[in-house]
Parts: structure tokens; C-alpha cells; sequence
């Protein structure tokens, strides 16, 4: 999950610019997103492990990082990507939908290619069913299954 929002960030930026990861300082990493950010730095991305104190405006264009011991890191864009949770889980227990969770999210477990799930008949679409939150996937992946099931 972390290589995938280091690539779309990647891909978002000019060439030769460097993308950051800021990690807040995460009190206790995993194995598993340990393993995730030594694959971003050995992809040549900067993983910075500080704690963020505040941002500051950086003139017309992006903004400053600043860091718990003072330093400052100028970036032009900022993509924040805050840990989600499901909006109904109470509604998703009750059911008895299988869920998973992942360092960025719980979401439905969802089975490919038509986003079933544990419960026949029930499927998940759009950010109930990945931690990628973002909206035009959920657009698209409630969008693909209205048109493919109708």
C-alpha cells in the first residue's frame, strides 16, 4: 500500500523533484510497513521519521514541513493520507461481512472481479472496499458495478 501512494505522488510530481514520506514519527511500525517504507527508500524516495510540529505557508506556491526539531522542509504539494475506518461498521457486523485491516484502513473484504463478499448477494464498492480512499475510485468502482450488473 505505501509503494502505491509513493508511485501515485511519484507520478503527480516534476521531473527531478524528490517525493517525501513523512511517517509522523509512528510510535510502533510493523514488520509489514516497515518492509513497505525500505522498498520506498530503495526506490529512491526520502522516508522522514520526525514527528510534523506544524505547516507553514511557503510564499505563492506549497508550503513548509515543520519538523519537531525545528528544520524545515519545503514541499510544492501535500498529499495526506489519514487512517480510515468503515462509516456502518455496526451495520457490516451485524450482516456478518468479512473486513480487513491494513495499516491505512479496515475495509470489507472484497473478491475480485465483481467485489463480492462473504455474504451472497452483498457486495462492497468504492472506499468501503480499499484502503485507497480516494474519490474517483469509489466513483469508478460503484459506477463499474451498477453498469455490469443491471
Amino acid at each position: 500500500m505505501h509503494r502505491k501512494l509513493a508511485s501515485m505522488a511519484k507520478h503527480q510530481s516534476t521531473e527531478g523533484s524528490t517525493v517525501t514520506i513523512f511517517t509522523d514519527g509512528l510510535p510502533s511500525i510493523g514488520p509489514q510497513v516497515q518492509k513497505g517504507l525500505e522498498a520506498i527508500r530503495a526506490l529512491g524516495f526520502r522516508i522522514e521519521e520526525r514527528r510534523v510540529k506544524r505547516l507553514e505557508a511557503a510564499g505563492d506556491v506549497g508550503m513548509n514541513v515543520v519538523l519537531e526539531d525545528g528544520e524545515k522542509v519545503y514541499v510544492g504539494f501535500l498529499v495526506h493520507k489519514p487512517a480510515t475506518t468503515l462509516v456502518a461498521e455496526d451495520l457490516v457486523n451485524q450482516v456478518g461481512i468479512e473486513t480487513e485491516q491494513s495499516p491505512m484502513a479496515k475495509t470489507i473484504k472484497r473478491h475480485e472481479p465483481w467485489g463480492t463478499t462473504n455474504v451472497k448477494g452483498v457486495y462492497v464498492a468504492g472506499d468501503a472496499g480499499t484502503p485507497m480512499t480516494i474519490v474517483t475510485g469509489a466513483l469508478a468502482t460503484g459506477n463499474i458495478w451498477i453498469h455490469t450488473r443491471w
